[in-house]
């Protein structure tokens, strides 16, 4: 009977002390270490850090609290706990795992990165988000937004990023954003200028340029398949070059206005319809996209 009870105290043991090293260890030596330094950056604000103060201390209490009333209330109890032999292994073995898993499992020095990053995501500046810019890896990047552009030598060239931005900027500057083009009307594979696109806003940390990026790829979704050599405008686009045309021509409201209802009979609704859900979905994925290159530079923060 006494070694079943010392094998149960064994088990509790071992359990307790890795949740203590998990509550107490390691906020003290992982989370209020990085927290401080980020605050002293200007990466997250300085309640983070008492934060990853106020952890420990208020679980150590709590503890406390519990053995007090341990050797208060079952003084028997408290010590045959203090002299287990199951208790004291359980806790030796519970430690021996626990930094064993810290310095040798990948696993889990992420899942505490993941852990410390949803902790501090609350109090994280503006600065916290743009300083990172270039810090992501290429290799991170491609294993979460996708693999990188392949061109015509069959090798991944970095080089030609900045080329397709610049060729597909120049497509862009003569295209009607409320129209919907032909593919074969991009300088590039579609496929490539969204890559492209989304190395180029990860390599940069200006806020103008990104926006600009985003912009662009906003309209990555107007150029789709089958819409052949004539764009097809949607009512808004046709409603531009009226009222454009009657002011220049100072034509009448009346002519005006029935312009407009030629225009509006004119769009080919039904082919119009599929074209903007797909533009709709695509559009949608890229957000998404640029949202996952967003986590990943706050994620990397913490290897700095």
């Amino acid at each position: 009977m006494s070694t079943i009870l010392e094998i149960g105290l064994f088990v509790a043991g071992l359990v307790f002390t890795i949740c203590w090293f998990a509550v107490t260890i390691l906020p003290l030596v992982y989370g209020f270490p990085r927290s401080a330094t980020w605050a002293a950056r200007g990466w997250v604000r300085w309640r983070a850090p008492l934060r990853y103060l106020a952890v420990p201390i208020i679980w150590n209490f709590l503890f406390f609290l519990i053995t007090l009333g341990l050797v208060l209330f079952l003084p028997d109890v408290a010590a045959y706990l203090m002299q287990s032999w199951g208790v004291a292994f359980g806790q030796m073995v519970g430690l021996a795992i626990a930094i064993g898993r810290l310095v040798f499992a990948k696993s889990a020095r992420e899942d505490i990165r993941a852990d410390f990053l949803d902790a501090i995501r609350p109090y994280l500046t503006p600065d916290g988000l743009v300083t990172v810019g270039e810090s992501v890896p290429k290799k991170q990047l491609i294993e979460e937004v996708g693999t990188p552009p392949t061109f015509h030598d069959g090798k991944n060239d970095w080089g030609a990023v900045e080329k397709i931005v610049q060729d597909f900027g120049s497509v862009t500057e003569d295209m009607d954003s409320f129209s919907f083009y032909d593919v074969s009307r991009l300088p590039h594979e579609k496929e490539k200028i969204l890559h492209s696109l989304l190395t180029a806003f990860r390599e940069t940390r200006d806020p103008t340029i990104r926006h600009h990026i985003e912009f662009a790829l906003m309209l990555l979704p107007q150029f789709q398949e089958g819409v052949g050599d004539e764009p097809i405008a949607t009512l808004p686009a046709a409603l531009k070059d009226i009222t454009e045309a009657s002011v220049k021509d100072e034509t009448s409201a009346a002519q005006t206005a029935e312009e407009v209802i030629h225009a509006a009979s004119a769009v080919d609704q039904e082919k119009l319809a599929p074209l903007r859900q797909k533009a709709k979905q695509e559009a949608e994925t890229y957000r998404q996209k640029l949202g996952e290159i967003w986590r990943l530079q706050v994620e990397e923060i913490s290897d700095s």
